[in-house]
Order: structure tokens, then C-alpha cells, then sequence
């Protein structure tokens, strides 16, 4: 920070605030009130945000088969019913053509 004072300050103060209203309110209502300032001046530094480190790719998993929504027995993807209980399944056109049962 400040190892040596020059010029004319007498003493540098670190101060962190969240936002300006806090930091306006700590030099005004603290510092600018104590008896032996006569006055203060501010220089505001505002650190950049840190550098986010780059996320690894998510892992991508392949469907290969799926739970019956009658029976919970495993089904090939693609299958258009049960293999174990006949439950017809419905195919991704169908949903979209609004064929679907609600």
C-alpha cells in the first residue's frame, strides 16, 4: 500500500466500502468530523474483478435407454413401446404435433 507519506499528505487511510454511499458516508460522517482533520481529500481505486478461471467442459452423456412410465422396466432409445409391458411410447414428433396424451 502506502509505505512512505510524501508531498503534502500526512497519513493514507485503506478504506473498503460496498458501494459509494458507504464509502461517501465513512469520510464525511467519520473522518470529515473528527476535531483534528482539517481536510481530506479521496482517491477512490477500484480493483478490477478477479479473473475467472476457465470452466472445464461439462461431460456429455449418451441416452442409451430409458425407464417405462408403466412398468420402470429398460427400453432401448428409439424403441416406440415396452418391451416388457407393451406401453406405447410417444416419439418427439407426436409431442410436437400436440398428439400427446395430458
Amino acid at each position: 500500500m502506502a509505505s512512505s507519506v510524501f508531498g503534502r499528505y500526512d497519513a493514507v487511510l485503506v478504506i473498503s466500502a460496498k458501494d459509494m454511499d458507504e464509502l461517501s458516508k465513512t469520510m464525511y460522517d467519520v473522518i470529515e468530523k473528527h476535531p483534528n482533520v482539517e481536510h481530506s481529500e479521496c482517491l477512490i481505486s477500484i480493483p478490477y474483478p478477479p479473473e475467472e478461471k476457465p470452466k472445464a467442459p461439462a461431460e456429455t452423456y449418451s441416452v442409451i435407454s430409458f425407464a417405462c412410465p408403466s412398468c420402470n422396466g429398460l427400453n432401448r432409445q428409439g424403441a416406440a413401446y415396452c418391451r416388457l409391458c407393451g406401453y406405447a411410447f410417444e416419439t418427439a414428433e407426436d409431442f410436437l404435433e400436440g398428439k400427446h396424451e395430458r
